[in-house]
């Protein structure tokens, strides 16, 4: 037997968006939330993924900042320890595209 009650408090556009989805799958209201509330996966593993790849760019994002600081000082343009910097970076950031399906 069902004894807990919630009220819910909502916009009307939100209201409309709520009940034409529960339209769309041919569901009561109270059927329609309990089974999205019910099935919902939480945002938080997302999150944690999204955080190391942030960890990860913020890393190489330092190294270019590097690399640019030692061609600025040269001012003599792109040279040889440059640009293998710069493969080796674009090559980790393939990767870690790759890794995260980017």
């Amino acid at each position: 037997m069902k004894s807990v009650i919630k009220s819910l408090r909502l916009s009307q556009e939100q209201w409309e968006v709520i009940e034409s989805k529960a339209k769309e799958q041919e569901q009561s209201f109270t059927s329609f939330a309990l089974s999205t509330m019910l099935n919902h996966k939480p945002r938080r593993n997302k999150a944690k993924e999204n955080q190391s790849l942030v960890i990860e760019l913020a890393k190489w994002g330092n190294n270019l900042n590097q690399v640019a600081k030692h061609l600025n000082a040269n001012k003599s343009g792109l040279d040889r320890v440059g640009l293998e910097m710069l493969a080796r970076i674009e090559s980790h950031l393939q990767a870690i595209r790759a890794k995260n399906d980017c």
